[in-house]
């Protein structure tokens, strides 16, 4: 069947024991040309098994679409069920009406099945997607906010301040608890539950546009009506107040909170919400938040990225291969490189302020990068895996007297292309010397 592309899925019958075998495929394995042609990098379904496979050694080899992938990967009963419960989901938040098909401009759906890991084993989940690309969207506003690294650091810096733990909750099915929409739309129900008529939302859902913006300002209007004030420099961090006194934050990152107080505002704000949302899974103290995992302790609270950065892997690099040290990076040793060095990034842009330096100049030798640059990436990589490093967050003294402090640094015109690179890191630091990093951004400066 011609060349196959990262994430297709394929399934074919093997000519010794006629088994069926499907996978996906990671990559290619042998060069379009030659004798390696119809060889890639593949994940088998049965097993699990991952590396290089001859797709020709395969009879009968086709390309899993959609519905078929399903039937593979998960047993009908479990993706009927998980079906069956989406609906239901829709239905109880009164996402849409039935209405008679009389010709309607209608937008499409597709199913998303996936499989989730919980303390119970294997969990089949499906969600079902309107295809938003196929409505006009040119004159609606899609923008939606979501807390900025700094204002979870500042909530951070304020719990542990005011000895106040941190905890999380996030949201089910957000996007159908959004606000209604003020538009019409009609959707082509899936074909298991298609009894010829549309579906007339009453509701943003997933795959559309402005979805996204729509539970957003539902979470804002309900902020709101119970007296939390949306802060002027952070969209997504809001402030609750009583008699002039802050007494709770919140942080809002699509259907994630992060929110730390006193037991006044719990009790006023944090399970007024509950009743208004249909609350998933909630933690306290010790959590996992946007990708940081946060602890509280008795004198202060930590923020790291062990768990992430456990998961970076190195590029591999053949011995052979690390003789070439002045070679140029191949097409597939960039594209590694890329996302080893964003990966790396996000890490000293949010917990990692000492890996900054090397992760700009990693990034900046990227268009010429060697094998050098590549085995230089590769020991960041383990280094920030052995090290379980933290930012901590001291317990400061009144925050009426607390001031920024900001350090920072250029070189002017180092840049290949002329430009200019420059950091800064901002601290928040009270009378007595204790502070807190606020914010932290390596990277270049245009001139």
């Amino acid at each position: 069947m011609g060349y196959w592309k990262k994430g297709q899925r394929f399934q074919g019958l093997d000519p010794v024991t006629g088994m069926l075998i499907s996978g996906k495929i990671l990559g290619r394995a042998g060069k379009v040309t030659g004798v390696n042609k119809d060889c890639y990098n593949v994940q088998l379904d049965n097993d699990g098994w991952t590396g290089w496979f001859n797709l020709a050694t395969l009879r009968e080899l086709s390309e899993v679409n959609e519905n078929i992938e399903m039937i593979i990967l998960f047993s009908n009963d479990a993706v009927s069920l998980a079906k069956n419960k989406e609906i239901q989901t829709w239905i109880d938040n009164k996402v849409f009406e039935v209405v008679p098909n009389e010709g309607q401009r209608a937008i499409s759906v597709r199913w998303i099945v996936t499989e989730k890991t919980k303390d119970n084993g294997l969990v089949i989940k499906a969600r079902l997607v309107a295809r938003g690309f196929e409505e006009d969207t040119t004159s609606l506003r899609k923008d939606s906010p979501t807390c900025s690294k700094e204002s979870v650091r500042l909530l951070v810096a304020f719990a542990s301040s005011k000895q106040w733990a941190c905890n999380t909750v996030d949201v089910k099915s957000a996007y159908l608890q959004g606000d209604k929409i003020e538009r019409e739309i009609f959707l082509k129900p899936p074909p298991e539950f298609n009894d010829g008529n549309l579906w007339k939302l009453k509701k943003t859902v997933y795959g559309l546009c402005d979805a996204a913006r729509a539970w957003y300002m539902r979470v804002k209007s309900a902020l709101n009506s119970l007296s939390v004030k949306m802060c002027s420099l952070d969209n997504s961090l809001f402030i609750w107040k009583r008699n002039g006194k802050l007494e709770g934050l919140i942080c809002i990152y699509v259907d994630d909170f992060l929110w730390a107080g006193n037991a006044t505002f719990k009790k006023c704000v944090i399970d007024e919400l509950q009743k208004q949302f249909l609350i998933g899974s909630s933690a306290s103290e010790s959590f996992t938040y946007v990708g940081l995992r946060i602890k509280s302790f008795s004198d202060g609270i930590t923020i790291d990225q062990t768990q992430y950065a456990s998961s970076l892997v190195p590029v591999t690099i053949s011995s052979a291969r690390n003789m070439q040290r002045e070679s140029q990076l191949s097409e597939s040793e960039k594209t590694a490189y890329r996302a080893l060095v964003g990966q790396l990034n996000w890490m000293a842009t949010h917990t990692r302020p000492d890996i900054a330096y090397d992760t700009c100049e990693l990034s900046v030798a990227f268009s010429k990068a060697t094998v050098t640059e590549l085995v230089r990436l590769n020991k960041l990589v383990k280094r920030v895996k052995n090290e379980s490093l933290q930012l901590f967050f001291p317990r400061l003294h009144s925050f009426e007297t607390c001031s920024l402090e900001c350090y920072t640094d250029a070189a002017f015109a180092n840049l290949p292309n002329g430009g200019s690179q420059g950091g800064l890191i901002i601290f928040l630091k009270d009378d007595s010397g204790k502070n807190v990093q606020s914010s932290g951004n390596p990277g270049d400066l245009s001139v």
